[in-house]
């Protein structure tokens, strides 16, 4: 719990300048590759030919970031640990004072287990259901499930506090306390997330291949979605996925998501107003003249205001703006370290 209080305090001084009108952001939000060993039903950022922008630029922009104020990275992609220099990237963030985390896929959390241990503070790993075949299926990979087990084993054997993120789906939302009972055999937490379509259209590519018609299918209702998460958060301890966020889907909320997270993709650009769907994408190279610039402020403005911002299911996104409550701030930090 030590280790978390000098992030605990750094995210709280941002939150604060926020509150009372300070844009400072708070998560950066860095996906330094498109690259995927996977083949998921809902995703096709694996086929974007994106040029990934060196490490030594990487390292400029996550010091820029950390200088602004923020006080966490979230390494994701894509699948982070099939960059080359991940590890430099996350090692350096921390010896910054970033607090670190990462999404992965688990396929290469073993093998990366050891070599991360001293760097990374939180890893979470993607399954989707409690049983290889139909994991495996969904995700488009043999062994995925398998490989994600042995992953979490390595990473808290390693003292990596690990997590389990699950897509929550039409094939998968009456497994939901499986789930939640699968991480707790594993001594790990779980954040159950919606299958949201337009979020998932929205990030794939024209020729992906995929069908629109099957993602739609996986898609659930939203007040399914939330009441079904609830139930099993009533049951099971290791649910993290916060209550607050499941009462904001329901009853509305601010987006704050322009000022306080600050999404770099593998090209180095700054998306705005977020990932889910890009309006404007400079160079993050420059990301203390963009983040302040009239052009971003005004982009900030209007969040809430967009089309697709009307029904956003983006954890990543909603959760920096419901932290501006400083006894959601409070429950989070107790669920991630306890």
């Amino acid at each position: 719990m030590a280790r978390a209080l000098k992030p605990l305090a750094r995210t709280g001084h941002a939150l604060a300048r926020n509150t009372i009108g300070i844009r400072t952001p708070v998560l950066l939000q860095l996906k330094p590759t498109y690259r995927c060993n996977m083949r998921c039903r809902f995703c096709s950022l694996w086929k974007e030919h994106t040029e990934e922008l060196p490490t030594a630029d990487f390292k400029k922009i996550i010091r820029d970031v950390y200088e602004m104020g923020a006080s966490t990275v979230n390494f994701s992609g894509g699948e982070p640990l099939l960059r080359d220099g991940i590890t430099e990237l996350v090692s350096y963030s921390k010896s910054l004072g970033f607090q670190t985390i990462m999404n992965s896929n688990g396929y290469l959390a073993e093998k990366y287990a050891a070599k991360l241990k001293n760097y990374l503070d939180f890893m979470i790993i993607s399954v989707d259901f409690p049983e290889a075949e139909k994991h495996d299926k969904f995700r488009g990979q043999k062994g995925a499930f398998d490989r994600a087990v042995a992953g979490i084993r390595a990473l808290k054997k390693s003292g990596i506090r690990t997590r389990i993120n699950c897509v929550v789906n039409a094939e998968n939302i009456s497994m939901l306390d499986r789930m939640a009972e699968f991480a707790a055999n594993l001594g790990v937490g779980i954040s159950f997330i919606p299958m949201d379509p337009l979020l998932f259209i929205n990030y794939r590519t024209k020729d992906s291949g995929n069908n629109d018609a099957d993602i739609r299918h996986l898609g659930i209702p939203l007040e399914k979605y939330v009441s079904a998460v609830k139930r099993v958060s009533r049951r099971y301890n290791n649910v993290i996925t916060p209550g607050f966020f499941l009462d904001a889907l329901s009853n509305g909320f601010k987006c704050r998501a322009t000022d306080t997270v600050i999404n770099v993709q593998p090209d180095g650009s700054f998306v705005l107003p977020c990932e889910v769907k890009p309006v404007r994408q400079p160079s993050a190279l420059e990301i203390r003249k963009r983040y302040f610039s009239n052009e971003t402020i005004e982009i900030s403005r209007k969040n809430n205001s967009y089309d697709f911002c009307k029904n956003c299911t983006s954890q990543c996104s909603i959760t920096p703006s419901l932290l501006m409550n400083p006894m959601n701030a409070l429950k989070t930090f107790i669920k991630w370290n306890f």
